[in-house]
């Protein structure tokens, strides 16, 4: 009896796949085992199953692909029940596959790159497991020190203190990991894209429309969610702030517009969903708020176009408080009805914090300076 211990088993593997034709069969009752530290060979000739036996083995068989009968394991595993997720814990940690046609190589199911980033993913995941493990454990050692040094009387402050510190690392760690997959996904697109214009120069592609779809696909990966959640909670938080700023300086009836190139999905971007997300965040979290969004300027401010574009609004063309959903656009619609409308303009007003401060622009006159300061006077006139 031989008493090697065997890494891998394929048993009875039958393989098909879905055509226009029907089903053709590619492979059926294969059967090989592979010992540890065996080198084993598949020959066969051109179009015998090798490459389909080997695809399966990785998990990277093609859509049409139907698993048909028999198994694959690994390590006690059977590769052909397991979910994809499991297979991101073996290819390029465990198991990996180089291609041997050039252009496979070059544009592979599963590139190089892409296996050895899912490994280091996962081992990532594990090594943060601990180092969050480690991180609290400090934590609360400061915690009992900081109580220690400041007293018994400080203890409720001192736990604030590091509540606080644990948030903001857990912030900073969450927004380090969004900008890194989004940054990848992006990494994945470039790669495509230069994949596919060689792909055109050598007059080697097959179906150019799908491989643009393929693009489109991943890019929508570099749109991380956290990313534009962040952002959206700011622009939120900026209308509940604008609001009370009206309340006290203008009047009772404070009616928001969250601003977009976009009007109630005209329109899909990543800026837009920024704006979507923080209008819903907005709702959620200040329902005293009149607030809607996404809207265009007009539908914003003029009722007859609010009526075609968003109908049943709150704000329905009659905002008074206007949130532009970047600096940009803010800073440059403010000097245009400045400069071109002959409004006046005072500020910017920084908002938010617990006394009055505002700025003034380098292009002021000094009528400009005597508002702001006649502005910020009332304000701290209302703070006390």
């Amino acid at each position: 009896m031989d008493s090697r211990e065997i890494k891998l088993s394929v048993n009875n593997l039958k393989i098909s796949f879905r055509t226009d034709g029907g089903k053709v069969q590619a492979v059926r009752g294969i059967n090989f085992d592979l010992y540890k530290g065996e080198t084993l060979a598949l020959v066969g000739e051109s179009g015998s199953g090798k490459s389909v036996t080997n695809r399966a083995i990785m998990g990277i068989l093609a859509g049409n692909a139907i698993k048909e009968a028999g198994e694959i394991i690994y390590d006690g595993r059977d590769l052909m029940k397991i979910p994809e997720e499991e297979f991101h814990r073996l290819r390029g940690d465990k198991i990996a596959m180089i291609f041997q046609d050039p252009m496979s190589s070059l544009n592979p199911i599963m590139r190089v790159g892409k296996q050895m980033t899912e490994a280091t993913l996962i081992k990532g995941k594990v090594a943060r497991k601990e180092s969050r493990a480690a991180f609290n454990e400090k934590l609360e050692m400061l915690n009992q020190c900081m109580d220690q040094a400041r007293g018994s009387s400080l203890k409720a402050e001192n736990k604030k203190v590091c509540q606080d510190f644990n948030k903001f690392v857990y912030k900073n760690l969450e927004f380090e990991y969004a900008y890194n997959k989004a940054r990848e996904a992006m990494d994945d697109v470039l790669d495509e894209v230069g994949d596919l214009i060689f792909r055109i120069e050598k007059h080697a592609y097959k179906n150019l429309r799908r491989d643009i779809a393929e693009i489109v696909k991943l890019s929508y990966h570099t749109r991380e969610r956290y990313v534009v959640h962040s952002r959206a909670e700011e622009l939120a938080a900026i209308a509940e702030t604008s609001y009370r700023s009206f309340k006290a300086l203008i009047g009772p009836k404070p009616v928001i517009a969250m601003l977009s190139h976009s009007t109630k999905g005209s329109a899909k971007h990543a800026m837009v969903d920024k704006v979507v997300e923080a209008t819903r965040i907005a709702k959620e979290q200040y329902p005293h708020l009149t607030l809607d969004g996404e809207l265009q300027l007009d539908a914003a401010l003029v009722p007859g176009v609010a009526k075609s574009k968003s109908p049943g609004s709150p704000v329905g063309g009659r905002a008074n408080i206007l949130i532009f959903p970047n600096l940009d656009a803010g800073n440059i619609g403010y000097k245009l009805v400045q400069r071109l409308g002959g409004a006046e303009a005072y500020g910017p007003m920084l908002q938010g914090i617990s006394k009055p401060v505002n700025d003034l622009s380098r292009g002021c006159s000094w009528q400009d300076i005597v508002g702001v300061v006649a502005l910020t006077a009332v304000q701290a006139q209302l703070a006390d």
